[in-house]
């Protein structure tokens, strides 16, 4: 149980949280690209070229929700930036 409060599973993507500086997302398939997007709905961070991890240092403490393309399906969650 306490590792599920470590991790977020949306169906195939499992993503760290919460975070401090970097996203580190676990696809089933290479991650094509990875948009942030803030509590009110505004793009904060994409990305067309990444791996399994994202810098999110820059952003401030809050709630956010993630997107990403991977094997062509889209995918979404949500973290906390601490």
């Amino acid at each position: 149980m306490d590792s599920l409060s470590k991790t977020c599973l949306i169906t195939k993507i499992i993503i760290s949280v919460p975070t401090t500086s970097t996203l580190q997302i676990q696809a089933p398939a290479p991650l094509e690209f990875v948009q942030v997007y803030d509590a009110t709905g505004r793009a904060v961070l994409h990305s067309s070229t990444v791996g399994q991890e994202v810098s999110v240092a820059h952003l401030p403490a809050g709630l956010y929700f993630v997107s990403a393309r991977a094997g062509g399906r889209l995918w979404g969650a949500r973290f906390m930036k601490e």
